[in-house]
This record gives C-alpha cells, structure tokens and sequence, in this order.
C-alpha cells in the first residue's frame, strides 16, 4: 500500500509505502527473535568463533584472532599451515 506525499498524482515516485504490519506484530517479532538467539547461544547455535553472527565481532575481530593464533603456535615452535 502507498500514500501520496507531493506534487503530481500520476507520477509513482510521489508516492511513500506505508508499513501494513501492526505495532503488536512488531513487537511480537522482536520478543520471538530474542528468544531465537538466546535459545542459538544457550545451546552453542552460534559459537564465539563465528565472528559474523555476534553483536560487535566483524571480519577483522576474526583476522586479529587468527593472527594471534598463529603467531601463538609459531613462539611455542608448533608446526603452522596457513592457506
């Protein structure tokens, strides 16, 4: 569904889309994904080694652990691939 905001009627760019989804539903989505992720990180769903998927962990968080990992097992003078 749209709403007309300005100008001419007959132009589609005019026009604004307006959200069909009630309040409660939002806020009905939100408690049930809560709940989803609590139930992913209670039950090891989502491991801490899975950068992408947690609140303030990103690619680089991920390299940076990479990175001491390796250079962790090259000072313990432990064999290292790296591909």
């Amino acid at each position: 569904m749209s709403t007309y905001s300005k100008d001419c009627k007959e132009d589609p760019g005019n026009y604004r889309p307006v959200s069909l989804t009630s309040v409660p539903g939002k806020d009905m989505e939100q408690i049930i994904l809560r709940a989803f992720m609590w139930h992913k990180w209670d039950n090891q769903g989502i491991r801490p080694s899975q950068h992408g998927f947690r609140n303030g962990s990103f690619y680089s968080t991920n390299l940076i652990c990479s990175y001491d990992k390796v250079t962790h097992s090259v000072d313990e003078t432990e064999a290292v691939a790296v591909v």
